[in-house]
């Protein structure tokens, strides 16, 4: 199973299934997509590998119709609405779910006090981490010993950012308000999930925990959270590194000519063909590897 995200609509999707059938007959994916609320049309999906899950699975879109009350009149809270897959592995007929969430960016949010131009935007990724929260809380009561994996661009560090700590309000880990030594500007007022997610990252080397670049850092924005009936058949998660440490940062023109990257880096490389993998996403994709 592919988690997906930022996908112009179901029609990309397919047209990259068609291609990977095309470059080996033996893999076939089935692709879907539901549309969401972005205003710039960007989108969650799957990509289902034939003859991996059995037949029957669900891909079900969450919590479209939740509003963000802080707006007046409020308006929709997520713009890219969780997905969530629910089946069975065709091996072992071994039940599993995911839910690929892609949550508010950071763009906006230097200053998260109350007026401030950030306010906003602050509390809308607190009231996405917590709606999160609750649909994995959830799920994991009705069905706690169905592995759950969540994942996706979370647009969060491992860590709180200071405004608010979505990671640990998705997993279970944040700081409450109103505790004598927080963290967080702004902060949920109840724990929600109940046991906690792990993250797999943390399973990786300290110096391997990274999946996205800005501002010449390197960040780890993209995670893959952890259910605990998860954890009893986790085997293992690993960064694939084909864009953050491409070895030239560029940029395909509208002529198809590469140029360098903001950052003007050079590293003695030839840069890239126009048709090479490197650097086509700003971030890495990851691989988690359930059941031993």
């Amino acid at each position: 199973v592919v988690a997906v995200q930022e996908v112009e609509n179901l029609g990309v999707l397919e047209t990259l299934v068609a291609k990977i059938a095309q470059d080996d007959p033996g893999i076939v994916y089935t692709a879907y997509l539901s549309e969401g609320s972005d205003v710039g049309g960007i989108d969650s999906g799957f990509l289902v590998r034939s003859g991996r899950v059995n037949p029957g699975f669900t891909v079900t879109q969450l919590a479209k119709a939740e509003q963000f009350d802080f707006d007046v009149p409020p308006s929709c809270l997520h713009d890219r609405p969780p997905l969530q897959l629910t089946g069975q592995f065709s091996v072992g007929d071994r039940p599993f779910s995911v839910i690929v969430n892609h949550t508010r960016s950071f763009s906006g949010i230097n200053d998260c006090r109350p007026g401030a131009p950030g306010e906003r935007l602050c509390r809308k990724r607190l009231a996405q981490s917590e709606s999160i929260a609750t649909l994995i809380q959830s799920f994991q009561t009705t069905n706690p010993t169905v592995p759950l994996v969540v994942i996706g661009d979370h647009n969060a560090f491992q860590f709180t950012d200071g405004h608010v700590d979505t990671i640990g309000t998705i997993r279970g880990t944040a700081k409450l308000a109103g505790d004598p030594n927080p963290d967080s500007l702004l902060a949920p007022v109840a724990d929600i999930v109940e046991p906690d997610l792990s993250n797999a990252a943390d399973s990786v080397p300290t110096n391997d925990r990274y999946s996205y670049f800005f501002g010449r850092a390197v960040q780890l924005i993209d995670h893959a959270l952890l259910s605990t009936a998860a954890q009893n058949v986790f085997v293992g998660l690993s960064y694939a590194r084909a864009n953050v440490d491409a070895p030239i940062l560029f940029e395909r023109t509208s002529a198809n000519v590469l140029t360098y990257g903001e950052d003007m880096l050079h590293s003695g490389f030839e840069a890239p063909n126009e048709w090479s993998p490197l650097r086509v996403s700003d971030h890495d994709g990851l691989v988690i590897r359930l059941f031993p």
